[in-house]
């Protein structure tokens, strides 16, 4: 078994379990409140990342090329923060966040050059 089969999870729970200040409590969105420095920015970057692992993960298990295996993690780590924006506007009545969004994305391109020095 090759070390970055284990250290891919390592890395995302432990992503996950350092940035998460908390559980996020959910508020009526205001513009003006929603900092780039928010507790909930921990919370999307660490999801971000966690999601794109994950993606990453599965598309190593099915014996993956390279190419797919980022184009899994891109993809997984997206629809994940796309689908907690649609979650965020149609169940809980707040406005998406594109703050929220781009914090995803970061931590998506983190979890890429994660996997890129591991390799």
């Amino acid at each position: 078994m090759r070390p970055f089969k284990t250290l891919v999870p390592l890395a995302a729970l432990a992503c996950l379990a350092g940035l998460a200040p908390g559980p996020a409590r959910a508020q009526a969105f205001d513009a003006g409140r929603d900092r780039w420095l928010a507790p909930d920015k921990a919370l999307h970057f660490g999801g971000g990342y966690g999601a794109a692992a994950a993606g990453y993960a599965l598309a190593t298990g099915l014996d993956a090329d390279v190419g797919r295996r980022n184009a899994a993690a891109v993809v997984s780590g997206a629809a994940a923060g796309l689908l907690k924006e649609a979650f965020d506007a149609g169940v809980q009545r707040e406005r998406a966040s594109w703050k929220d969004l781009a914090v995803d994305a970061l931590g998506i391109a983190a979890f890429l050059s994660l996997a890129e020095a591991a390799r």
